[in-house]
């Protein structure tokens, strides 16, 4: 202020921002040149400058109210073209600012891929030149890398050049988004439409349909979600047009109980849907993946497996917040080992708090302000439309999800070959290679859905020595410490037919690396949910 002739404040301010004692110190510094007459333009409502300073000599206050009451002491209509051209330029520097921020997580997001696909390379890269030394490997990890970054150039900055371009509109920002210049990643899971949820099945005639009832307090949601998916399922399923099936909702000791699943047993979640199978009571359960026990008992089969769900887990958090932004301290609800091990291990400082219940039951409890945040599965939220409620979609590299998670698990009697034939045909078969990895992992560990262990599992895009694209699956595990004081990591890239034999292979070199003794010295108190 003290270097300047013309002053002009705008803020939404509710008092003074600009005080009598801040005009009489600028004023009164050495270097003011006091011949100057210093103008002072305040278009705050209401007032930003301290009506007292209109008082000093040497000071002219113009306000809104003056420059209407008066409009010889406003600017010439040149000038105020001119300022009107400036408020513009800003205004739109501003809007440019805001549409790079909105485009930059996705800038985020390709890249984290693209580091994935490249580590997946590198692994498989790895397992075919077993003759490479340390710093072979070191240099070729580099010199990959630096190649990927130079190919990720161009078209990042060329997405933030559209979406912060002047005048650029959301359609454009989203055209920026998928831009034909970006590199075709592949997903790392896929996304097509789901013809059922965890509450909602059609089949041929007859047929009755079971599942737990996990979201109470969401039955309206489900049950509109019901209704959309099996009238999809209906035009896709050449044996059921024209017919319908019974919905039959099973409360199971889980969903009743708060104890931790360690003391009300494993299979708490399906237990009652299988002898529901077994009494003829219902011709198929619908199970979340991740609850069935890893023993496969051969009286029942996974007829089908459906397009899993996003198997990311999820931060609901107060304000808005992201994890990193949570404050040391903060309140963090999660009862999984495998959230809690991997969540303490970033070493945030957060308290973490044991959580059970339904997840309405959770969520109220960060809108109660009892909890700062709560950590779920995406999946979860997603069947019952809560995904707008989701501040952060926390990725694999900071903590893996449950095996299976997300997944779907379509189980009818062994016997009933006709039924399970149906059925098959809508099994995906990319969900089935990264589930059956991923549960084959956590059986080799020979842990159950408590322990700390996350795994992922996901179907990506490789080049053969003649550069042709074929499809690969790429496996990462990890068992942790659960006070977060030890983590460990491995992955492998193999054939997607060979799923089971690559899931053991990961855990097998889990346990070569010290996973046993992490599981044996760690307890959890709930399951994933």
């Amino acid at each position: 202020m003290a270097q300047a002739d013309v002053m002009v404040t705008c803020t939404g301010a509710v008092g003074a921002v600009v005080t009598l004692a801040d005009v009489h110190r600028a004023l009164a510094e050495p270097d003011r040149d006091n011949t100057k007459h210093l103008v002072i333009c305040d278009l705050g409502l209401p007032r930003d400058i301290d009506p007292a300073v209109a008082g000093l000599p040497g000071v002219t206050v113009l306000d809104m109210e003056t420059l209407q009451r008066d409009p010889a002491a406003g600017a010439a209509a040149s000038d105020a073209d001119a300022a009107r051209t400036i408020v513009a330029g800003e205004l739109a520097t501003y809007l440019a600012g805001q549409r790079l921020a909105e485009v930059t997580p996705t800038v985020t997001a390709l890249r984290q891929r693209a580091a994935d696909v490249v580590e997946a390379e590198l692994m498989r890269l790895d397992s075919r030149l077993p003759g490479l030394d340390d710093p072979q490997r070191d240099e070729v990890a580099r010199t990959v890398r630096r190649v990927v970054d130079k190919l990720l150039h161009a078209p990042t900055v060329r997405v933030k050049q559209l979406a912060s371009a002047p005048g650029a509109t959301p359609t454009q920002q989203r055209c920026a988004n998928s831009s034909n210049s970006a590199p075709d990643l592949p997903r790392p899971w896929p996304h097509p439409p789901i013809w059922w949820t965890a509450t909602a099945l059609e089949g041929p005639a007859g047929m009755s349909v079971t599942t737990l009832d996990r979201e109470p307090a969401a039955d309206r949601h489900s049950r509109k979600s019901s209704r959309d998916h099996a009238g999809r399922h209906r035009a896709r399923c050449p044996h059921c047009s024209g017919t319908s099936a019974e919905l039959v909702i099973i409360k199971t000791k889980g969903d009743q109980s708060t104890d931790p699943v360690q003391k009300i047993g494993v299979g708490v979640f399906t237990a009652e849907l299988r002898e529901a199978l077994l009494d003829n009571r219902v011709d198929v359960a619908v199970h979340s993946y991740k609850d069935l026990p890893t023993a496969q008992d051969p009286r029942f089969v996974i007829a089908a497996i459906p397009p899993r769900e996003d198997p990311r887990d999820a931060l609901v958090a107060r304000d808005g917040l992201v994890l990193g932004e949570l404050p040391a301290g903060s309140k963090v609800g999660t009862s999984a080992p495998r959230r809690v091990s991997q969540l303490k291990a970033l070493g945030l400082g957060l308290d973490i708090v044991p959580l059970r219940g339904n997840l309405q039951r959770r969520l109220g409890k960060v809108e109660s302000g009892e909890l700062d945040a709560v950590i779920l599965a995406r999946a979860g939220l997603s069947r019952i439309g809560l995904l707008d409620l989701i501040t952060e979609n926390i990725e694999p590299v900071q903590m893996l999800p449950a095996p299976a998670q997300g997944a779907l698990a379509v189980e009818c009697l062994s016997a009933n070959t006709e039924l399970a034939a149906i059925l098959a045909e809508h099994d995906d078969a990319g969900t089935r290679a990264a589930v059956t990895a991923e549960r084959a992992l956590l059986a080799e560990l020979e842990a159950g859905c408590t322990a700390p262990v996350g795994a992922i599992a996901e179907i990506v895009e490789s080049l053969d020595d003649d550069g042709r694209i074929f499809d690969e699956l790429s496996v990462r595990g990890c068992a942790a410490a659960i006070d977060g004081s030890d983590v460990i990591r491995t992955g492998a890239v193999g054939a997607p037919d060979k799923a089971e034999e690559l899931g053991r292979a990961v855990a097998r070199e889990l346990l070569e690396l010290g996973a046993r003794e992490l599981m044996n010295v760690t307890t959890g108190e709930a399951a994933d949910v």
